[in-house]
């Protein structure tokens, strides 16, 4: 993955805020974090398992609140 942040008039400040926001964004402390010890596979198979619905609930949650907001623009 590569990173690319301009620095503009020698604004270093805002870059580096730009570039700390990415990095954060790109989830890298936590894979850091993830990797620095060794992962057992059944703890690997739990932490997918865990994500994987973690992101199912947010795509329930977001289609049911599209729905609503829909269902407001129309009048209901």
């Amino acid at each position: 993955m590569v990173l690319v942040i301009r620095v503009a008039k020698g604004n270093i400040q805002s870059a580096f805020r730009a570039l700390r926001r990415k990095v954060l964004e790109a989830g890298l402390p936590r894979e850091v974090q993830r990797r620095r010890a060794y992962e057992k596979p059944c703890d690997q198979r739990a932490r997918k398992r865990a994500e994987q619905e973690r992101r199912a609930e947010r795509r329930e949650l977001m289609h049911n609140l599209s729905l609503i907001l829909a269902r407001r623009a129309r009048g209901f």
